[in-house]
């Protein structure tokens, strides 16, 4: 929403813009770059999970149980390495830069009407429930993830699995979101 409203009220003010040429901008600008920086986060998953089963078949010096001489638990350094709000600000940065054309109109059409604020209002309404959807998913995946997969959790063939899933979905990313920035550019 923030990019939509910088967007058109930028365009409207500053360089004189009308619907057309805002979602021109939008199209032959915005949208090629988002897809790029999708394709990129892409590779930045391929290089996780490559990263991942690399790790996964080198040997661990690090045996922590007298019985078995397996690790049962997360190093420090491991932890620090997990994927959290970094991962994720880096994949809203990709998809945020690229303003939904739904909230452009909203705000052209809005701001003709002379009531602009409501406009602004209305994208950041579509922003906030796209929001919710995208987070009931992502907890409802975590949930899954968790339950389904509590029970295996340090299986060697689990993180192999992992490092695979993570290598697949980065090769899905990369190959549909460079697909888009080709037929964009």
């Amino acid at each position: 929403a923030v990019m939509a409203v910088a967007l058109v009220y930028a365009g409207i003010m500053l360089l004189g813009l009308g619907r057309e040429a805002l979602v021109e901008v939008t199209e032959d600008i915005m949208a090629p770059a988002s897809y790029g920086a999708i394709a990129l986060i892409g590779l930045w998953l391929i290089w996780r999970g490559l990263r991942h089963a690399r790790q996964e078949t080198a040997p661990s010096g690090e045996a922590v149980c007298n019985h078995c001489g397996h690790a049962h638990g997360p190093s420090v350094a491991q932890v620090q390495q997990a994927g959290n709000l970094r991962d994720a600000l880096l994949l809203i940065g990709g998809i945020a830069m690229r303003p939904c054309t739904g909230a452009l109109f909203v705000l052209v059409i809005t701001w003709h009407m002379g009531i602009g604020g409501v406009g602004v209002l209305g994208a950041f309404a579509m922003a906030f429930g796209t929001g919710l959807v995208t987070i009931a998913t992502g907890l409802a995946a975590t949930g899954l993830r968790a339950g389904l997969l509590g029970g295996l959790a340090g299986s060697p063939r689990l993180a192999q699995a992992a490092a695979v899933a993570e290598l697949t979905a980065g090769l899905v990313v990369v190959t549909l979101a460079s697909g888009l920035l080709m037929r964009a550019i």
